[in-house]
Formats: C-alpha cells, sequence, structure tokens
C-alpha cells in the first residue's frame, strides 16, 4: 500500500475538487488517485466533513495570508491600520473568489454555513485586528467586522464588482467618526 499523509490526501482532494467540482468529488475518488483503500483516509480524517474542512481552511488561510502577516509597522494611526486591514481581508476575499470559485464554494459550505467552524474563523480575525490595534475590547472588533461583513463574508461574493472598493470606501466614511472615537479613547 502506498504511503499517504495529511498533506497528500489534502492536495489530491484539492486538485480533484478543482477538475471537477465539489459534489463531483468523493472521498473514494480521493483513494484511488491516492491508490489506497477508502478505509485508509479515516486514519487521517473522521469523515468527509472533516476532510472539507480541513482543505477549506488550509485554502482559505493561503488566500488570507496578507491579513494574517500584516505589518503594523509603518502606522502611527490606529484607524488608518483598520482602514487598510480590512481592505486588506475586502480585497482577499474577492481575489480568492474570482480565482476559484470551485474552492470558493467549499469554503463556503464548510466554513461559513457551519456555525461552530465559522465561529473559530471569525475568532481568528478578531483576535488578529485585536493584536494589531492593541484594543483588547472584543465587542468593538467584533461590530466592526459585522459592519463590513457585506464585503467579506461570502453569502455577498455576487456584489464584489467593479464598485467593491466604492462601496467599501462609502461604508467606512460614514462609519469612520465612531471607529475612531472608540480606538483613540
Amino acid at each position: 500500500m502506498k504511503t499517504i499523509n495529511r498533506t497528500l490526501i489534502l492536495e489530491t482532494a484539492e486538485r480533484l475538487i478543482e477538475q471537477q467540482g465539489m459534489r463531483k468529488t468523493s472521498l473514494s475518488q480521493v483513494a484511488k488517485e491516492l491508490g489506497v483503500s477508502h478505509a485508509a483516509l479515516y486514519k487521517y480524517f473522521a469523515d468527509k466533513e472533516e476532510l472539507w474542512t480541513s482543505l477549506a481552511f488550509g485554502w482559505l488561510n493561503k488566500e488570507l495570508e496578507a491579513v494574517f502577516q500584516f505589518d503594523p509597522q509603518p502606522y502611527d494611526s490606529k484607524v488608518k491600520l483598520l482602514h487598510d486591514w480590512l481592505w486588506t481581508l475586502t480585497s482577499s476575499k474577492k481575489n480568492a473568489y474570482d480565482a476559484n470559485q470551485k474552492m470558493f464554494k467549499l469554503y463556503t459550505t464548510y466554513i461559513d454555513d457551519n456555525p461552530i467552524v465559522l465561529a473559530e474563523h471569525l475568532h481568528e480575525l478578531t483576535e488578529k485586528i485585536s493584536e494589531l490595534l492593541q484594543h483588547p475590547e472584543r465587542t468593538d472588533i467584533n461590530a466592526i467586522l459585522e459592519a463590513f461583513a457585506v464585503f467579506s463574508a461570502p453569502s455577498f461574493a455576487h456584489s464584489w464588482d467593479s464598485h467593491l472598493q466604492d462601496r467599501f470606501e462609502n461604508v467606512w466614511n460614514l462609519l469612520v467618526p465612531g471607529i475612531t472615537e472608540r480606538l483613540e479613547k
């Protein structure tokens, strides 16, 4: 039997999803592609949902690398830092949607449509921006993320058109007085 590991399974599953879509890709196909039995995959993943969720998170983390590697050093203003971080999040999600709709669909199904897994993703985003802003008030951070969800939540991807940045800036300009007050206190 061929030697496999989590990484090889995930890479194979991603390649199959990109070739034929999520709905047409099964665990049996992944196993066949790897030259192993279907049961061999269960040594690494409890079920199909765990495999697809792991794949979706891995893909999303690659797509959001600029968000999680955001450098706060050039900023002397928390407000400007927040603006640029939110725009980085927005443009990263749009780019991910535009570049690979099959994997974006996997992300939508296994992260965004799963309240427990979505909470984990939102927690990661909240922790990152809280760290960057050195702002421990999580209710403020959560409110900001909720206000800008239309620019990053997959359910709104159909509206991410050529006017996305204009719409983002309009919302930002409307909310910036309150954001400034909360971040500068």
